[in-house]
């Protein structure tokens, strides 16, 4: 490792390893290997070195040939790690080999019996033996094909140990997890899709690229994916093997997805621990100036200015953003940039002094210019110097970083002093914390709505008026004090609403909506006419969202429900029409009403609607969903029931397949089937088998349990329920590790 530069930790394979060698000098930063041991490709084997990284385990020497066969295991497990500032883990590989709790290298284990694994049919059965895990079977194979002589019976000792398993979506869940915690900052890299020479893919990869992808954005974390790059840089020029092994990048290939790694998230990671943990810039401005020099700076910007709020005192770094500045051609980022250069302590004093002399005469421009240079000075005075700074650049208050509560009140009273009541009350509405609350709390926000209510309700135009009467109605300011500007308001903006109605002029009811809106408590008719008219105009959705502020806000009565029950009908939303039509009866006085008649007629109509739906459904689970709903008309239950069966039969019959077949989007489908059918006998039965066969007891468990509850007279029910009780009280080895 070379001191004072940014530390990279590769965990995985020469996809990543080689690449960062080899840019490690063009971007600045050094290749930290301290305490690995070689290769890793599944995220379990990405698990096990950080815990051997860690000083939580050590491989076992005998093992340690088939582990890091290229590595000194004592000078390895000597050394201590060094954290990095940023590990770029690889998980390109399902397929998790390994000896009595220790994951291994298959290509070592090839190496090291390469007469064994010279049979490919030899090779092919054992492989299938160590999958299914049984030892019986296991030594039965090997004393039949390998363990004639002494030096096969040394090699046999180890092989019949060896375990072979497929990394399910939970195992990358649990793992990615882990990696995520147990390091700083990481970045996932998947496998590549690369394309053999007739042009298929390689179907198993594919689905595990999408896997790692799916899983890790699903954790927060970030993942490369190296394909599309790939495909733009010509897959004959990126993969040095590609009519073979589909494996290796070419030298140009590798030092290409750097610098899409440093754009994928290696940048950020690199910044975010520069400030967090560095006690000077020099590491990170190395850094970004090879970046600069190489021009890579796509998104350093964003960075550097993150950097800056951080550490506002590395005025390396802030030189750097200006050069990037300039280079890109921002003249006015450049200049607010040079504005806020450090100012000398023999100078302090001096603009000290002019600060409060432009401050005291309003001489807003002045003080702009002496921001520029002496940024600590401005930041000391008050609130509304800060404002007419910002404005003076052409920030307004709403884009101002006022984060702070109180810096957000004294910014509306900055505004309401100038009389601009609607952007004081949207700009407390927007970002103070209470803004959009039904119930205001904080003193400081109640006080600036007490004080400026009547002022502010004075304002020509109604809409104006809007953010003030919503602020004050969550204030709960007295009755007497809300009803006279409230209805004034209403008045006002109900007359403009009829008008628009009889108009049809749907766009117009919607820009008033949108500003209006917590005032709409005062005219509820507002949502309900918006709701009407885009009825009319067939937008389902905009209908939909204002029927449901209009049931809110009127919740009992009739009309918001019939809207929502109409619309549901229109989108064929059954479930929908179900629930407001339910909803609408509960609210009817007058079970006779036509409204109410017509809600009791949609849902008489609806088993018919939910059989017909459920007989067109290509999705097995949502047909039985919609026949569960049908079967309430019992001229429709033997034969809702009938289909039920029918499809209960047919998804737990398909489950089944998928599990034999080893489809791997197994686990997905057994979440899916389950969530309808947790209690049909064949599914638990199915579910069982697979997480015993995946060794994950405590999951298959339940599922025998249920089943001997069943069918207490099935011998293999209770024998798989006591083998899992046996395993959860006893944990396996892969638990132990």
């Amino acid at each position: 490792m070379v001191a004072g530069l940014l530390q990279i930790t590769p965990i995985g394979s020469c996809r990543i390893v080689t690449p960062l060698n080899l840019t490690s000098e063009t971007y600045g930063f050094c290749v930290n290997r301290s305490r690995t041991y070689g290769f890793v490709h599944s995220s379990a084997e990405a698990v096990q070195m950080v815990r051997v990284m860690h000083g939580e385990i050590e491989p076992p020497v005998a093992l340690w040939p088939y582990i890091g066969r290229g590595a000194d295991r004592e000078g390895t497990l000597a050394a201590a790690h060094i954290a990095s500032d940023l590990y770029v883990v690889e998980i390109c590989s399902a397929k998790q080999v390994s000896i009595d709790g220790f994951y291994v290298q298959i290509n070592y284990l090839y190496s090291a019996f390469r007469g064994f694994f010279s049979d490919t049919r030899r090779a092919r059965g054992f492989w299938e033996n160590a999958a299914r895990q049984d030892q019986n079977e296991i030594d039965a194979f090997l004393r039949e094909n390998w363990s004639q002589t002494s030096e096969r019976s040394a090699e046999t000792s180890v092989l019949r140990r060896i375990r072979s398993t497929a990394a399910c979506v939970a195992d990358i869940e649990r793992d990615v997890g882990y990696l995520m915690q147990a390091l700083p900052e990481t970045l996932f890299v998947t496998h590549v899709d690369a394309a053999r020479p007739n042009g298929a893919l390689i179907t198993s990869r594919s689905n595990h690229i999408r896997l790692v992808e799916s899983t890790v954005r699903r954790l927060g974390g970030r993942v490369y994916n190296p394909t599309k790059a790939m495909r733009e840089f010509g897959q004959e020029n990126a993969i040095a093997d590609h009519s073979k092994g589909l494996a290796h990048f070419s030298e140009p290939f590798a030092i290409h997805v750097v610098g899409e790694w440093i754009g994928a998230g290696m940048g950020d990671s690199l910044a975010r621990s520069a400030a967090r943990s560095r006690s000077n810039e020099k590491p990170l401005l190395d850094h970004v100036n090879r970046l600069l020099s190489t021009w890579k700076v796509e998104g350093l910007d964003t960075r550097l200015e993150w950097v800056l709020r951080k550490r506002p005192e590395w005025s390396g770094i802030l030189e750097a953003r200006f050069n990037l500045a300039l280079a890109e051609g921002n003249q006015e980022l450049a200049s607010k940039l040079v504005r806020t250069m450090p100012v000398d302590d023999a100078t302090r004093p001096t603009f000290e002094r002019m600060a409060e002399e432009a401050a005291a005469g309003d001489k807003w421009a002045a003080l702009a210019a002496i921001r520029s240079v002496a940024p600590d000075i401005c930041r000391s005075l008050g609130l509304a110097a800060k404002i007419h700074l910002a404005e003076a650049e052409g920030i307004s208050p709403e884009q101002m970083h006022l984060a702070d509560p109180d810096e957000l009140i004294g910014a509306a009273r900055f505004l309401a002093e100038r009389g601009e009541f609607a952007r004081a009350s949207r700009l407390l509405i927007s970002r103070h914390p209470e803004g959009c609350s039904d119930d205001i709390s904080d003193p400081a926000l109640f006080g600036f709505v007490d004080s400026n209510f009547e002022t502010a309700m004075d304002m020509a135009d109604p809409l104006d008026r809007a953010p003030s009467l919503s602020l004050a109605i969550s204030a709960h300011l007295p009755s007497h004090r809300l009803a006279r500007p409230s209805a004034k308001f209403r008045k006002a903006m109900l007359a403009q609403i009829r008008e628009l109605a009889a108009n049809t002029n749907l766009h117009e009811i919607k820009h008033i909506a949108d500003h209006v809106g917590g005032a709409d408590r005062v005219m509820p008719e507002l949502p309900m006419t918006l709701g009407r008219l885009a009825y009319a105009a067939g937008d389902l959705q905009l209908a939909i969202s204002a029927a449901q502020r209009a049931a809110v806000l009127r919740p009992n009565e009739m009309m918001p429900w019939v809207l929502l029950m109409r619309a549901a009908n229109l989108g064929e939303d059954l479930f929908g029409i179900q629930y407001n039509a339910r909803r609408l009866l509960d609210v009817s006085d007058d079970p006779n009403h036509p409204l109410a008649v017509e809600a009791r007629q949609r849902l008489e109509r609806l088993p018919s609607r939910f059989y017909r739906a459920g007989s067109r459904a290509e999705d097995v689970i949502e047909a039985i969903g919609l026949f569960r709903a049908a079967a309430v008309e019992p001229a429709l239950t033997d034969r809702c029931e009938r289909n039920i069966r029918a499809l209960e039969a047919r998804a737990a019959t398909a489950l089944r397949q998928y599990f034999v077949g080893g489809d791997e989007d197994f686990p997905n489908k057994l979440d899916q089937t389950l969530s309808a059918l947790g209690s049909n006998r064949a599914v638990m039965l199915t579910a069982g088998r697979y997480f015993v066969k995946q060794r994950l007891f405590a999951r298959a468990m339940p599922f025998w349990k249920s089943l001997v509850e069943l069918e207490p007279s099935r011998h293999e029910h209770r024998f798989q329920l006591d083998r899992c009780l046996d395993r959860i009280a006893r944990p396996s080895e892969r638990a132990s590790r």
